[in-house]
């Protein structure tokens, strides 16, 4: 996401427009793969997840996925089914992803659609696998209000707070 740190944003005016201008960029991006970098999932190697990610993309050639498409994003709350990977806009939620999952996410899931079982949720009490966070009882229950960007946005980037 471009930086306006040359621009100086000294009206409601200029920031409106340089909001709608980053929402524009954010909604060209079809697919978005979001890696939570929260405690929990940083503990687990996310952070070898998002470089591992990156890497591969930096490589291939893959229809509407790029490097831009990857993000970071802080703790999704669900600590102990970390590192989590979100893949956008279809709500899919890996858990327990290891680097080693990562090339495997990208040929089957982002190039092909298709899901890959073993690394969706399984509730432990209903043995129900989960392909889509929001239905996970965790995540269904809740109603976020002033974490509604929780595990959506960079926590350093910017461009994400002014856009939403």
């Amino acid at each position: 996401m471009q930086r306006r740190a040359e621009m100086k944003i000294d009206s409601i005016r200029k920031l409106n427009k340089w909001r709608r201008e980053i929402r524009t960029q954010q909604k060209a991006i079809k697919t978005r793969v979001l890696i939570c970098l929260g405690p929990g999932c940083l503990a687990g190697g996310s952070d070898l997840i998002l470089k591992e990610f990156r890497t591969i993309l930096k490589k291939k050639k893959i229809k509407n996925i790029s490097v831009a498409s990857i993000k970071k994003t802080g703790c999704h709350g669900f600590c102990a089914r970390g590192p989590l990977v979100i893949i956008e806009p279809q709500g899919i939620f890996y858990s327990k992803v290891k680097k080693i999952h990562v090339a495997e996410i990208i040929e089957k899931t982002l190039q092909r659609g298709e899901i890959i079982e073993k690394l969706l949720y399984k509730d432990p009490d209903t043995e129900k696998i989960y392909k889509e966070w929001r239905k996970i009882p965790f995540y269904a229950r809740q109603q976020k209000i002033a974490l509604r960007n929780v595990g959506q946005i960079d926590p350093d980037e910017i461009t994400d707070y002014i856009a939403n």
